[in-house]
């Protein structure tokens, strides 16, 4: 029998899928052995077992291992993506007892028989073409070997094997385990038999250990978003708020030529963990993108998922709210795709966004839903917001020449030209956010927030909590101190203006499209925490 690692599979750009990742950590779930990629070792029988076998594994152990398997982007489902966060303690929910307990919950994704699995992967890798022209580049070809090209040129004989203090970058150690202890067969002859294995296609391959390098672990998956940048995993120190006045380059108060300016500002330590509840949606209902009424007795939302023909926009509505039972009434629901719902300040109107005329733009209608016309004009525009004093609208339109730009633009309700806000020539703004005066609007771009005044162009600047990743979905408080948005997969954060330093609130990596109560008391969000696309509400106490 001959093993392979996990770290050499994972090095030569080997994607391995649910079951076979669920099949390996089932296998090594009940110990012996802590499982890193390292320390996980695959047999040509199907095994799979911990080279080093001291220690017992942990859920956390198990699902960074997960973790590293299925990285973001790869095809998962959602409910195995929030089980492995909740063993990595990244949402707000009770972490598993066990090992054993973790295991009882991934026994719901496999897919036959684990040994088969797993002797189907090395099958899989042996006609990999990454592995082979990797192993290729790092082993010298014995002659005489079927399937290899390239002219061999190595000793006749190899040393027993003694690992090599410091390995040098890129180095790949070699063992025979068939061997008895002490006796080792000669080097050639166990790189032969076993790429003759993988020329072949046999399930077999000589064990290898990669001493010199192990991949980090990646982070939870979230929904459908632009592929964040690499993200320091421990927050760092965020840059600072600067007061900016409107640059030359771009006059008035359109803003987007700069970031933020790098300075030392406070991360306060995570808050306290929090229970928010589920108030909308259910396994087989989800719900989106909630938004208070101006009372604070009524949520607006949209309903259908990602693969729905299409969605409406609904609302929940009790007189005793939050503590009363909700009635869900259905407002527009038309057969198109409806998004992003948000009731007027006077609570007459709804703004939504909406793709019924064949390209997605921000359309006004009553409050029941009659008398829909667009406002945004022609061209790709979305995520609508109403200043407090109800007389404009924020929109993001995406630029004629370049639809994945997003820029913010500002248009009266009541008529006359929208006026764009931001020039920025790359990436797309979030959706905006109004303080209370109507004048100082926030948004987002990027790794960076921004606090405009609209009437005198000044800005205030503050870069990611989270150094690099991407800040979304901003909500300022009804009082004007805080705004919470999103950092992409790290949770939701608080910034308090008073002195400009940001709280982890939230560590669930799938929240984001927050909504304040009026009181301030609440905030609601949709995440998809327990496998659903639901809307759940926060308490601010």
């Amino acid at each position: 029998m001959f093993t392979v690692t996990l770290a050499l599979l994972c090095r030569k750009h080997l994607h391995l899928d649910t079951p076979e990742a669920i099949a390996i950590a089932q296998s090594v779930a009940h110990g012996p052995g802590i499982p890193t990629l390292d320390n996980v070792e695959l047999g040509s029988d199907g095994s799979v077992s911990c080279i080093v076998r001291s220690g017992a594994p942990a859920a956390a152990d198990l699902a960074r291992l997960l973790e590293t398997l299925l990285p973001p982007g790869s095809r998962v489902p959602a409910p195995l993506r929030y089980a492995i966060a909740r063993a990595l303690g990244q949402v707000d929910a009770p972490p598993f007892e066990s090992a054993e307990a973790f295991a009882a919950v991934l026994a719901r994704f496999e897919h036959g028989d684990r040994r088969d699995v797993v002797r189907r992967l090395l099958q899989r890798a042996a006609a990999a073409p990454p592995l082979a022209a990797g192993l290729r580049e790092t082993l010298p070809a014995p002659a005489g070997l079927a399937g290899l090209d390239e002219p061999a040129s190595v000793p006749q004989e190899e040393p027993a094997f003694a690992p090599p203090e410091e390995p040098a970058a890129g180095a790949v150690i070699f063992h025979d385990f068939q061997s008895p202890s002490g006796a080792r067969r000669p080097f050639l002859k166990t790189v032969a038999a076993a790429l003759a294995l993988f020329a072949s296609g046999a399930a077999g391959f000589t064990a290898v250990r990669l001493l010199n390098e192990r991949p980090a672990a990646a982070a939870s998956a979230a929904p459908s978003t632009p592929a964040p940048k690499p993200a320091d995993p421990v927050p760092p120190a965020a840059s600072a708020a600067i007061d900016q006045p409107p640059s030359a380059a771009s006059p008035g108060p359109e803003v987007g030529t700069t970031g933020a300016v790098p300075a030392t500002n406070p991360v306060i330590p995570r808050a306290p963990r929090t229970s928010p509840v589920r108030v909308i949606g259910d396994r087989d209902d989800a719900a989106f993108s909630p938004a208070f009424s101006p009372t604070g007795t009524a949520l607006f939302f949209q309903t259908g998922g990602a693969r729905a023909p299409s969605s409406a926009i609904a609302m929940a509505s009790s007189p005793d709210w939050p503590g009363g039972d909700l009635r869900i009434m259905t407002i527009v629901d038309d057969g198109s795709r409806n998004y992003h719902a948000q009731p007027s300040p006077d609570g007459e109107s709804i703004a939504f966004d909406s793709d019924r005329d064949g390209e997605r733009g921000v359309y006004l209608a009553d409050r029941d839903g009659s008398h829909v016309r667009r406002i945004s004009g022609p061209g790709y525009a979305a995520l609508p917001s109403w200043s407090p004093d109800g007389t404009r609208l924020a929109y993001i339109r995406a630029e004629v020449d370049r639809p994945s730009v997003w820029n913010l633009w500002v248009k009266p309700v009541n008529g006359g030209e929208a006026r764009r806000i931001t020039r920025y020539p790359y990436g797309q703004t979030w959706s905006a956010s109004w303080f209370p005066d109507s004048v100082h609007i926030c948004f987002t771009h990027e790794d960076t927030l921004t606090v405009l005044d609209l009437e005198t162009g000044r800005t205030r600047q503050f870069a990611s909590p989270v150094k690099g990743a991407l800040v979304r979905t901003p909500a300022v408080s009804p009082d004007g101190s805080r705004i919470v948005f999103q950092v992409f997969r790290h949770g939701a954060w608080m910034l308090n203006l008073a002195d400009g330093s940001t709280q982890c609130v939230l560590t669930d990596p799938t929240a984001e499209e927050f909504a304040w109560a009026p009181d301030g008391a609440r905030i609601a969000f949709h995440s998809k925490r327990d496998g659903q696309w639901g809307i759940y509400m926060l308490s601010r106490g």
